[in-house]
């Protein structure tokens, strides 16, 4: 059933709603213009003045602001309806962006910074619960792995148009990244914008009602595996490129790497999708969960070299594509229409922390047990998951 206020969306073009197109071409614009990311660092040190310290923890402040997008941008969608949640989320991550590339003074740049993080997490769950509101729960699966496919296309070209605008000017990559956020809710809003608010019977308008996601124990089981998952996943970004630059990897083989990630999710996910989407949710996460821990976990029994590198990028990659489509399809699953925004954002939270702490803690264990253990560790994660997933997670209409 449609949320009420999106009735009026009844043309399916390829099989799935106009709107869904709409936003997905907005997602692949506004990864596109993630161009402020890759160079966000030296910015702050070479044009904002900030030494290497002072730059790491505004950096610390642009994930800390997104651990509390999640609730917040998920409450608005329910209460205020999805049109002028996205708008004003949008709005105010664009207007942030912008405050941040024209901040002079450690002061006025933390708290910049701060702001970019919450508002640009918070659309997040706007957009996750307008595809649950106008896509059927049979198509769900196929629609959130395609956008995250669309998502990775644009986020892998962003760095090399990141670079070629650098080179004119640090201050227009802030704009273009506000005007690609801009697009994102212009591309949508207008096949929203008949609608009235999804809470107008007033049942998610409550605190209550909001805070329903964190008294699910169905979803919260379901959210910390997840959790588990992302805390494997995201050593990506920190303790992948360090082990593999401490067995002589130079630079250029590890960006080819890193690399296979992006490359590997835009040639593959589309067939993976059709392979799998008739496959049970469940299945299909402990697979992922199982294919991402033995893929972390294999540097920790063979031989650094680029080829085993390699292997592994592609099995964890082939794991995340398994789960792309089926985790928030299982969310808004769990969450009734009314509620669908709120839930998102109670998992984005989930999964944000997972994020936060994944550098803390695979850095911990490294420096302590070194990079065989914690590869090691991740495999049992990886298992622990993928047993969690088929022994403790119930879709919920299994549970009907």
């Amino acid at each position: 059933m449609a949320a009420p206020g999106l009735e009026h969306v009844k043309e399916r073009p390829r099989g799935l709603p106009a709107v869904y197109w709409a936003l997905w071409v907005g997602t692949v614009a506004n990864r596109l213009g993630t161009v402020v990311q890759p160079f966000l660092a030296i910015y702050l040190v070479q044009q904002s003045g900030l030494d290497v310290a002072k730059a790491g923890r505004v950096l610390g402040l642009v994930g800390l602001g997104a651990l509390a997008a999640g609730p917040i941008g998920g409450a608005l969608g329910d209460r205020l309806g999805r049109a002028t949640a996205l708008g004003i989320t949008t709005t105010l991550a664009a207007l942030a962006m912008v405050a941040l590339g024209l901040s002079r003074g450690s002061l006025a740049v933390s708290a910049s910074a701060f702001a970019v993080g919450l508002f640009g997490a918070m659309y997040g769950p706007v957009c996750g619960a307008i595809i649950a509101d106008v896509v059927p729960r049979e198509d769900r699966p196929r629609a959130y792995a395609l956008r995250y496919w669309g998502a990775n296309i644009g986020f892998a070209v962003a760095p090399a148009l990141a670079g070629l605008l650098a080179t004119e000017s640090y201050s227009t990559l802030f704009f273009v990244d506000a005007g690609t956020t801009l697009i994102l809710g212009a591309a949508v809003i207008p096949f929203l914008q008949k609608g009235r608010p999804v809470a107008s019977d007033g049942k998610a308008r409550s605190l209550r009602a909001l805070a329903s996601p964190y008294r699910h124990g169905a979803f919260l089981t379901f959210s910390l595996i997840s959790a588990l998952v992302m805390l494997v996943n995201r050593q990506v970004f920190t303790t992948l490129p360090l082990d593999i630059r401490a067995h002589s990897i130079g630079p250029r083989e590890l960006g080819l790497l890193l690399g296979l990630n992006g490359a590997a999710i835009a040639l593959l996910q589309p067939l993976v999708s059709r392979l799998t989407h008739r496959s049970r949710r469940v299945v299909l996460l402990s697979l992922g969960a199982l294919l991402t821990g033995v893929g972390f976990g294999l540097p920790g029994f063979v031989a650094p070299s680029v080829a085993s590198y390699a292997a592994s990028i592609v099995l964890w990659t082939l794991g995340e594509m398994m789960m792309a489509g089926a985790t928030p399809s299982l969310v808004a699953d769990f969450a009734s229409h009314d509620l669908q925004g709120s839930y998102q954002g109670a998992f984005q939270l989930g999964s944000g922390m997972a994020g936060f702490a994944a550098p803390v803690v695979g850095a911990f264990v490294m420096a302590h047990f070194g990079a065989a253990a914690l590869w090691r560790a991740c495999l049992v994660a990886g298992l622990v998951a993928a047993a969690g997933f088929l022994l403790r997670v119930r879709e919920p209409a299994d549970a009907r």
